[in-house]
């Protein structure tokens, strides 16, 4: 499990409401990964960026609301805010800043219908929780051959984003979002004891 989502589910800042039909973009945005010398680290920024465009695109024509959750606390965030405004700004966009003792991350994720990111531990701690997820690192050809070590071989196919497409992350969102309660919970649930184990107590009180 997750010490820091045990955390979350215990405290006063979870959501207790059903999940809204908003659509969470978890951002990865590291500064030095733009101009890096390094591919690896250079493909992954231009992937995010090219899938949060798609994703954007897809809530717009489906009338979501999408939120978007920060690496960056509100006064340390104009590069990541100039990054994801640009050239996507839309009032359907919320930019969720991220407050660290309140674990707005947490909030921010659990509060949405499904969460797309790249590859982010969130995305994981997520899925450990039930929630609707969808992994978007190896919708690129040269990260997926750059990872050989089948990180995601127990990942159900459902949960991957492997085209770099438009309409591939329609595909996916679509079913997902068509998907039952009962049967996604069946669909996720080796996955969930492999990558993101929860038990019945919480791991901060273990």
């Amino acid at each position: 499990g997750s010490l820091r989502a045990g955390i979350f589910l215990d405290s006063a800042y979870m959501p207790i409401s059903r999940s809204s039909q908003s659509i969470c973009f978890v951002s990865q945005y590291r500064e030095y990964m733009e101009f890096s010398k390094n591919v690896e680290y250079n493909r992954f920024f231009q992937t995010g960026r090219a899938v949060y465009a798609m994703l954007v695109d897809y809530c717009k024509f489906n009338r979501h609301a999408l939120k978007v959750s920060m690496v960056c606390e509100y006064e340390f965030c104009n590069k990541e805010i100039q990054y994801f405004n640009y050239p996507h700004s839309s009032d359907a966009i919320e930019l969720s800043f991220n407050d660290t003792k309140k674990l707005s991350s947490y909030e921010t994720a659990f509060s949405s219908s499904i969460i797309v990111g790249m590859d982010s531990t969130l995305l994981f701690e997520m899925l450990g929780l039930g929630k609707k997820v969808l992994f978007c690192v190896q919708s690129d050809v040269l990260l997926k051959n750059m990872r050989t070590d089948n990180f995601y071989e127990k990942m159900p196919s459902e949960l991957l984003l492997e085209e770099m497409d438009g309409q591939a992350l329609e595909k996916k969102m679509d079913a997902l979002k068509g998907m039952s309660d009962k049967k996604y919970a069946l669909l996720i649930k080796d996955a969930q004891m492999h990558y993101m184990n929860f038990q019945s107590s919480r791991p901060h009180k273990l």
